[in-house]
């Protein structure tokens, strides 16, 4: 008697998804906070360069009176600030992305009794990590392995170590382990106080360090997925992603146009006479003009004997950068108003 045996079918192993420059770009980082084995305390995001936290844990709802530099800080439901990131996700066609697959154990036990809710953030929310590691490895990044804490083994999955591999840093005061120090310590400072007034600056200073431990976390986020998705050696936009919280972005001046917009076109035709006169004495300057194929960074040359050019360099310019550049390199700067490319010949 012969017997048959039937062929088992192989596994499919599920790719874990991709994700591209646009949609890297635009996505929706987020981050939770906990202590080990306990539900999140909080809650924190990014989404073009702007960060919010919310306090999900009811009894330090009162922390959110302090103001938390580089971002907004609140105090709601954990359902709540899910279902803010959900919404604007939805509305604005944006994905929503997260370091390993910790965050969305984080939403099952939010979600453990609301399983149509819980559906959405498994089939929607991006896991980085199997991307961002395999680029690490394909281009021979030199990668340092830490303690895992939980574990007590050397790892290289942790955020931190793409971090430190791709150049991006993070003040040590904002590094790993921080986080867990500012949730304990501010916990049993309220248990001892009748206002959050009265809690003293080192246990502000620690929780100030543990939100801005989650801003650092959400913002690498994005910076690791922007070399992994555009190429190696590409960095967020500084002007628009401050990596930095207690940075002052450069707030540009205009010295005779003070009323303008510069997302509009101005009405009042300007002439480059009237423009140079502003800055007699300079045979050089860097300027800003809207022309027939949109704004446009301009050099201005002043040869004398009223030869003046005003030469386009780059079209549809990235206008804070045009801004910053020209503080940092102390060139006068401006706005003017041109119809159609102007040529050293036309002028």
């Amino acid at each position: 008697m012969t017997t048959t045996h039937k062929k088992r079918r192989p596994s499919r192993r599920t790719r874990p998804p991709r994700i591209y420059m646009v949609q890297a770009t635009r996505a929706i980082y987020i981050d939770f906070e906990n202590l080990p084995f306990e539900q999140p305390s909080l809650l924190g995001y990014v989404c073009e360069g702007k960060w919010t936290i919310a306090i999900i844990e009811p009894e330090l709802a009162e922390a959110a009176t302090w103001e938390v530099p580089g971002g907004t800080i609140i105090a709601c439901t954990a359902d709540r600030m899910l279902t803010t990131i959900r919404n604007r996700a939805e509305s604005e066609l944006r994905g929503v992305c997260a370091w390993s697959e910790h965050d969305l154990r984080m939403i099952k036990r939010i979600y453990a009794d609301q399983p149509e809710k819980l559906k959405w953030w498994q089939d929607n929310l991006v896991d980085i990590r199997p991307q961002a590691t395999s680029f690490v490895r394909r281009y021979k990044y030199p990668v340092t392995p830490i303690m895992d804490q939980r574990t007590g083994r050397e790892s290289t999955s942790h955020q931190s170590v793409t971090m430190a591999a791709l150049g991006i840093e993070v003040p040590e005061k904002y590094g790993r382990g921080v986080a867990a120090d500012g949730i304990t310590a501010l916990r049993s400072a309220l248990t001892n106080v009748d206002s959050i007034d009265l809690v003293d600056d080192a246990t502000k200073d620690k929780w100030i360090a543990t939100l801005l431990h989650n801003r650092y976390d959400c913002f690498g986020m994005a910076a690791i997925m922007c070399p992994v998705t555009r190429g190696p050696g590409e960095t967020l936009l500084s002007s628009k992603w401050l990596m930095d919280p207690y940075f002052v972005p450069f707030e540009p001046y205009f010295p005779f146009i003070s009323a303008f917009s510069i997302e509009d076109p101005p009405h009042a035709e300007w002439r480059i006479d009237a423009f140079a006169s502003e800055w007699s004495g300079y045979n050089f300057f860097y300027g800003i003009t809207y022309t027939d194929c949109g704004w446009a960074i301009t050099e201005f040359h002043n040869y004398g004997s009223d030869r003046q050019a005003m030469i386009p360099v780059e079209t549809s310019p990235d206008l804070w950068a045009a801004c910053q550049r020209a503080e940092m390199e102390n060139l006068a700067m401006g706005l003017v108003p041109s119809y159609g490319w102007r040529s050293s010949n036309e002028i």
